[in-house]
């Protein structure tokens, strides 16, 4: 190869020739990620004037990571607000078209009078700060004021707004095979009289002549609901998630909102800041902000169907879908804090309904989650504030006296057990005289062998009873939840040992359409063989399974008697009570237990309307379970409703509900 000394001469014809074939040269197309971070410089945020670096938000250098695969020309994207979302989903995508590729692109908004914000503001200022301002155009659109619907840059691209307001004569008669919307889901409704089915489509169908291959689509929204057009994107698409890596027990882990904990006992907002903290979902330990940023820029992209093995390599195949769809969520935004989300949630706990910071701000534009709209409430509106008020003067553990039989209700999870027992008089007035938890040490001993320790523990205790002037009374009935499968083994151990020679414990199912319309309760007719005793909104049955008996309740019915009997006056027959604390915030917790559900009125297609009993919003309802398990126990003891009618066999007042089962098994 000829070297040229540098001290060599050319003449103005090598010197022109030279320059020519200078700018003819093709330099390599970069990548996405590539030409993000030598391009961009951020106009506002924390980074402000700092070049972009995917390590400020490791979840945009995992998808763009994917777009640069070239396995998908079409990408939905949706995660939390002030986490650069519109950058790395809209703006760089929009930029590295007109710029890298030197394509027109359309760009589709809600509405056309939005075109200036979103040029002014997003747009503009992105490309001041890059090497491409010399491309703005100097007169006309974009140079300066006015509505720029189509934007003519001097490398001789055009930017093309579109809007979804009008007719559909807006969206047609421009062709790209750069399509870019954001907002979709202010703008996913059809088009009355347009033979294609909404305006998201409608600009979709602009780079239609191109082929498959080079067409290149990006849809990017905050989420709304489940059939806004986002999350449609993303049920349609790959389904991918971001797995990290916990640096404590080095579990790959996919967590969520649940898993950001220690804000919901709180009293103060300024004390949820300071006790909220990631925790790991595998093993429970918190995640300090240093090992969460860790875990994020270590992590890994799972489509629908894959999990990461061990070893950091995703297994399972890539999904078939046209479209690579990513969410992320507060985990994933370093952004924000344990703090600042703490302070959210714990605003939105106390005032779910509230417009600007609600449940469904909390869960949109935090956690980047669908809201599920309110149906119509058609039970009693009992509050937390109000619950805490129905006290009576007795104190806890204390027997009232009159009361003739005490109920306890257990409700059963992974480590805990939550217990409610209650006094009832023979009128069906009744009064919480104690509730709490006990610890099930399922992760060192196993899920049976320590939840049946447990179980035994309370069976020890409660032998003992509650006092009750100068006696202390036992239970008469105790309801355990065994719909949790894999302790139900233990439950139906521990019923079969204490059921010799007297039946004072019983498994429960609880029933409900809440969950799904094929576990509504059922009441059977007339008794038979397998079924022993009919009750009112439950039953008691042979489970040849468990080899003891089970009782089947309709736990709609009895949550709604339950949050009704907190609201019945006081000195009134059927009233429910909670003993009398001796320090403010003494019933909070369980309160918020028990009033975590509403009753709503649902439409069912194919069954019409539907009582069902739904979450009011995120957090334990496991004192709820076990309290109107322990109603339902005291109905099977034998107390009533004034002037009640049902099935039920009547059993005397006082009459031990042991004694009455083992007559009716005889």
């Amino acid at each position: 190869m000829r070297v040229i000394p540098e001290a060599a001469t050319f003449t103005p014809f090598q010197d022109q020739a030279g320059g020519m074939f200078r700018r003819m040269r093709v330099a390599p197309r970069r990548t996405l990620l590539e030409f993000a971070t030598a391009e961009i410089i951020l106009p506002d945020g924390p980074y402000q004037g700092h070049r972009f670096r995917p390590d400020y938000q490791p979840w945009a250098k995992l998808w763009m990571d994917a777009i640069d695969s070239g396995q998908w020309n079409r990408f939905a994207l949706f995660g939390c607000v002030q986490s650069g979302k519109t950058l790395a989903g809209w703006i760089i995508p929009t930029l590295y078209a007109l710029f890298e590729l030197g394509t027109t692109v359309v760009c589709g908004i809600p509405d056309l009078d939005m075109a200036s914000d979103k040029w002014a503001e997003d747009l503009f200022p992105v490309i001041e700060g890059t090497q491409y301002r010399e491309h703005l155009p100097r007169r006309g659109a974009g140079s300066r004021g006015g509505t720029p619907r189509a934007i003519r840059f001097r490398n001789g691209t055009t930017l093309k707004f579109m809007g979804a307001g009008g007719g559909e004569g807006q969206r047609a008669g421009f062709t790209t095979r750069v399509v870019v919307i954001t907002e979709a889901d202010k703008m996913d409704v059809g088009t009355v009289g347009s033979s294609e089915t909404d305006k998201v489509s409608q600009m979709l169908a602009r780079c239609e002549s191109f082929p498959d291959e080079q067409q290149w689509i990006f849809i990017e929204c905050t989420v709304t609901t489940e059939t806004g057009r986002i999350f449609r994107e993303w049920k349609a698409g790959t389904q991918s998630a971001i797995a990290l890596p916990c640096p404590h027990c080095t579990t790959w882990i996919q967590p969520g909102r649940g898993d950001v904990i220690g804000w919901r006992d709180a009293e103060t907002i300024h004390a949820a800041r300071t006790k909220t903290a990631w925790t790991c979902p595998a093993c429970a330990k918190p995640l300090d902000e240093n090992q969460r940023a860790a875990a994020n820029r270590g992590g890994r992209i799972v489509h629908a169907g894959q999990k990461v093995e061990p070893s950091g390599q995703v297994a399972g195949p890539v999904p078939a879908a046209d479209t690579f769809s990513l969410r992320y969520g507060a985990w994933h935004n370093l952004f924000t804090n344990a703090g600042r989300v703490g302070a959210a949630e714990w605003r939105s706990d106390r005032d779910p309904d509230n417009e600007g910071y609600g449940e469904k701000y909390v869960a949109q534009l935090i956690h980047a989650t669908p809201w599920t709209p309110p149906d119509i409430e058609t039970g009693p509106m009992l509050t937390r504030d109000g619950l805490v008020k129905t006290v009576d003067r007795f104190r806890q553990g204390m027997v009232p006296a009159g009361a003739s039989w005490i109920t306890v209700g257990i409700d059963i999870g992974k480590r805990y057990l939550h217990f409610t027992v209650l006094a009832v008089f023979s009128d069906y007035t009744a009064h919480v005289i104690d509730y709490g938890v006990r610890v099930i040490t399922s992760d060192e001993d196993g899920i049976i062998r320590a939840t049946l320790a447990a179980l035994r523990e309370w069976g020890d205790l409660a032998a003992v009873g509650y006092p009750q002037g100068e006696t202390m009374r036992p239970p008469a009935a105790t309801f355990i939840d065994a719909r949790y499968a894999e302790s139900a083994e233990a439950v139906f151990a521990f019923c079969r040992e204490v059921d010799k020679p007297a039946s004072r414990y019983l498994p429960a199912f609880g029933h409900s359409a809440t969950q799904n319309m094929n576990r509504t309760y059922r009441s059977p007719r007339k008794k038979s063989k397998e079924i022993r005793i009919l009750g009112l909104e439950y039953h008691v049955a042979k489970h040849r399974r468990a080899r003891c008996r089970v009782v089947h309740v309709n736990g709609d019915f009895w949550k709604s008697r339950i949050h009704r009997a907190f609201l019945v006056p006081a000195g009134s027959a059927g009233r429910l009570t909670l003993w009398e604390p001796t320090s403010s915030g003494e019933h909070r917790s369980f309160a918020h237990h028990i009033t975590r559900e509403r009753e709503v009125q649902k439409v069912k297609r194919g069954i019409g309307a539907v009582t069902v009993w739904e979450r009011v919003n995120r957090g334990p309802n496991h004192w709820l379970d076990a309290t109107y398990n322990a109603y339902t126990a005291a109905h099977f003891a034998g107390a009533r409703m004034v002037q009640e009618e049902d099935a039920t066999p009547k059993a005397q007042a006082g009459t031990d509900a042991a004694s009455w089962l083992a007559k009716v098994n005889e």
